[in-house]
Parts: C-alpha cells; sequence; structure tokens
C-alpha cells in the first residue's frame, strides 16, 4: 500500500474566519472561503461550521487503483464498509464518523526546505 501524502483534511470549527486567520499566519493561503492551500500541496485544510473544532474528513493519496482495491480488501476482511468511487474509496471510522477518503493523486516531489517564518531574530 502506498499511502503518501495528505490530501485534505476537514475540520469543523465554531468560526471560520478567525480559524482560516490563524492557519493565514502560518503561510497557508485561502483560496476560497475555509479552503487553505499550501505552495507544494495545493488545498489540504477544508474548514467548515460546526458547533465544536472536530475533524471531518482526511483524504490520503494513493498511486493507483490497485492500492484502492488493496485498501477496499483490508476494509471488508474486517468487516468495515466502504464505498469504491471513481478515482477513490470512502470509508468511516465508527466511533467518531470520521470520514477517510483514500484517492489516487500524484506525489509531491520534496523541495528545499524554506527558511524559519517565526521564532528569534
Amino acid at each position: 500500500m502506498a499511502l503518501h501524502r495528505l490530501c485534505c483534511l476537514e475540520i469543523a470549527v465554531p468560526d471560520v474566519e478567525a480559524t482560516a486567520n490563524f492557519y493565514r499566519d502560518f503561510g497557508l493561503t485561502e483560496v476560497a472561503p475555509g479552503k487553505l492551500a499550501t505552495t507544494a500541496g495545493g488545498i489540504q485544510l477544508a474548514l467548515v461550521a460546526g458547533p465544536v473544532r472536530a475533524p471531518r474528513e482526511l483524504g490520503v493519496g494513493v498511486d493507483n487503483h490497485d492500492d484502492l482495491k488493496r485498501i477496499a480488501r483490508t476494509l471488508s476482511a474486517i468487516d468495515a464498509p466502504c464505498e469504491m468511487r471513481d478515482g477513490y474509496l470512502l470509508t468511516h471510522e465508527p466511533a467518531l464518523g470520521i470520514a477517510l477518503r483514500v484517492s489516487i493523486a500524484p506525489r509531491i516531489a520534496a523541495r528545499e526546505p524554506l527558511p524559519p517564518q517565526h521564532g528569534p531574530r
């Protein structure tokens, strides 16, 4: 199984705008209301309104359809339901109901680290 990247994390928050401001301060770019992107990975954080801060969905990337089929077989072996869609698999963590979306996604090439943005000067 080749899980190789975080595609997206969706989090419910009481105040989407204030939370988006917090993440913008850390260098993420808001490309649409509540959708924040990194320079290397595109949109990787989605903020949605909710009564308390809680994860809603985690998206991870795999290389190909074989990876999706392998994950579906593993989930089936433990009686965990999942849905195969075009290019992704969707399942839910049973205790909290957090969605897990596993999708075919390109790998992100490693880049030179950026200089520190915060800290003593």
